[in-house]
């Protein structure tokens, strides 16, 4: 079987979150963009396969990433002939995508981030510490209220 029969061009369309249950492997074009679809192939399950240009190598694990199209292709055609690896593929990457979109640890990892910004910009100050001003909201009730 040529490898160019497995192959399916499916353009953008609104129900592509529905198609990407269907794939086994998103094989992101040599070209920017396609973050919007790859996350919807890992989010589906598929196992997603990119070179290190575009937005398409920030969503999967870098030990996913080709370097160069042959070795792509070569990656590629490893996926097709394995069930066994293609399997193993899609559940890490799946759960690398699940630990990506845990907001608890975004907020948590964020908030850390902003601290640590405020410390450095009061050392900079000469040593007030602002870590506990930097990010303290109004809760919403009262702003609503």
């Amino acid at each position: 079987m040529c490898i160019r029969d497995s192959f399916l061009h499916i353009p953008y369309a609104s129900p592509l979150d529905r198609l990407m249950t269907t794939v086994d492997v998103f094989a992101n074009p040599f070209r920017r963009g396609g973050g919007n679809s790859a996350n919807l192939a890992l989010g589906a399950g598929a196992a997603v396969l990119s070179l290190k240009s575009g937005d398409v190598s920030a969503l999967i694990p870098e030990s996913f990433i080709a370097g160069t199209p042959e070795e792509y292709f070569r990656y590629l055609s490893f996926l097709i002939e394995s069930p066994e690896l293609l399997s193993a593929v899609k559940a890490e990457q799946f759960q690398h995508n699940a630990r990506m979109r845990d907001q608890k640890a975004f907020l948590a990892n964020l908030q850390k981030m902003v601290r640590l910004a405020g410390e450095r910009y009061a050392a900079r100050q000469g040593g007030a510490r602002l870590s506990e001003t930097v990010f303290a909201p109004e809760p919403l009730m009262a702003r609503a209220g």
